[in-house]
C-alpha cells in the first residue's frame, strides 16, 4: 500500500492537475508514517515510477519525431549486394581498414567495390542489404549505383540528389552548385554544395564529394557528404581516392 500511495502521489506531483503545494505534504506524511524499516521495491513498481506523464508539448514533439522516422522512405541507392555481403579488414597502423563488397551490376554481373576508411560500416553487412555505408560524427560515405546513364555531371547530380535518394526524402535539394568537376583516367570527381531539407522543412547547407567510375554500362559512385560547417574534407578525400571497382567475369546465379 505504501508503494501504491507513493506512486500515485508522484504522478499527481508531475501532473498538470495538481500543484506541488497540494501533493508534497501528503507525500512526506506517507513517507514518515511508514516506519523506519525500508520496504523492498519490486522492479515492476520501479518501472511504474519511471513512466511519468509528459507535458503536452513534449508529447506532440516526440510524436512528430516518431512519425517522421517511421514515414521516411528508405533511400534508393541502386545497391544490390551479392551473396557474399560486406567484408571488413583489420585496421592498419594509420587506423585505416579495407571495406569490400560484391555488388550486382546489370545482367547480375558481379562487381567488386572497395575502399579504405577509418570509419565503421553502419549499413547491414548481409547479402539482403540494399546499401553500403560508413559513418562518422555528422558525416557519411555511401555507395550509389546508377544504371544505364552516361557519365556526365548532370546525370550524377540529378541521381545523387533525386527525391528517392539520401538527400531528397523531404523535398528536392536546391541551391545546387558544382564546386569542382574533374575527369581523370576512367573516373569523374565532383564536389557539390546544396541545401537539403528536414521533416519540418528547415534547410541545411551540405557539401558532397563524388567519385564515379563507369563499368559495363553502370556507374558506381562513392559519395562523401556532411554539413557544410562540419566538412571533413581530408578524411573524405582520402577515402574516395582509394575507391576501386573491378568487374568479374562471373554472374550471380
Amino acid at each position: 500500500m505504501l508503494l501504491r500511495s507513493l506512486c500515485f502521489l508522484l504522478r499527481c506531483l508531475l501532473s498538470s492537475k495538481h500543484g506541488a503545494v497540494e501533493v508534497l505534504p501528503a507525500l512526506l506524511t506517507v513517507a514518515f508514517l511508514s516506519g523506519s524499516r525500508p520496504a523492498a521495491v519490486p522492479r515492476s513498481w520501479l518501472r511504474t515510477l519511471l513512466v511519468l506523464p509528459l507535458p503536452a508539448e513534449a508529447q506532440v514533439s516526440a510524436g512528430l519525431r516518431s512519425l517522421a522516422r517511421s514515414s521516411r522512405p528508405k533511400p534508393e541507392t541502386g545497391v544490390q549486394l551479392s551473396s557474399l555481403g560486406v567484408m571488413e579488414g583489420q585496421a592498419d597502423e594509420s587506423g585505416l581498414h579495407l571495406v569490400a563488397a560484391e555488388v550486382l551490376g546489370s545482367n547480375n554481373q558481379r562487381i567488386t567495390v572497395s575502399f579504405s576508411t577509418s570509419w565503421p560500416v553502419t549499413s547491414d553487412r548481409s547479402a539482403s542489404s540494399k546499401s553500403l555505408e560508413v559513418r562518422s560524427k555528422g558525416a557519411t560515405i555511401f555507395l550509389q549505383v546508377i544504371r544505364g546513364l552516361a557519365l556526365t555531371s548532370e546525370n550524377l547530380v540529378e541521381e545523387v540528389l533525386s527525391s528517392k535518394g539520401k538527400f531528397g526524402a523531404y523535398g528536392l535539394p536546391d541551391a545546387v552548385e558544382v564546386v569542382k568537376d574533374n575527369i581523370q583516367d576512367d573516373r569523374r570527381q565532383m564536389t557539390i554544395q546544396f541545401t537539403s531539407y528536414s521533416p519540418r522543412g528547415v534547410g541545411f547547407s551540405y557539401r558532397a564529394m563524388l567519385q564515379a567510375i563507369p563499368v559495363n554500362g553502370d556507374i558506381f559512385v562513392l559519395v562523401g557528404s556532411a554539413l557544410e560547417e562540419k566538412w571533413p574534407e581530408d578524411q573524405i578525400r582520402r577515402t574516395l581516392s582509394s575507391f576501386r571497382v573491378d568487374a568479374s567475369k562471373a554472374a550471380e546465379t
